[in-house]
């Protein structure tokens, strides 16, 4: 069994608290994502994830399709 882990990823185009939920909401339903907490104003996304899944490069695809840029991610 994999533990929680927590990663930040940098999203560009979010100007609004409409635009966080619109983050949140899509990311949560990436497979394995158990939290998600979007910040406009510093233009970052925090994700607590179970350890095993999903992939980081699955949780930018899904920004990407929400309609902002997902650049950098780090612990």
């Amino acid at each position: 069994m994999f533990g929680t882990k927590k990663t930040k990823i940098e999203v560009t185009g979010m100007s609004c608290g409409h635009c966080e939920k619109t983050v949140e909401d899509g990311v949560n339903s990436v497979d394995g994502v158990r939290k998600v907490k979007a910040d406009h104003a510093k233009n970052v996304v925090t994700i607590s994830y179970r350890g095993d899944c999903p992939s980081i490069d699955e949780v930018k695809a899904k920004v990407e399709d929400l309609g902002f840029e997902a650049a950098n991610s780090w612990v």
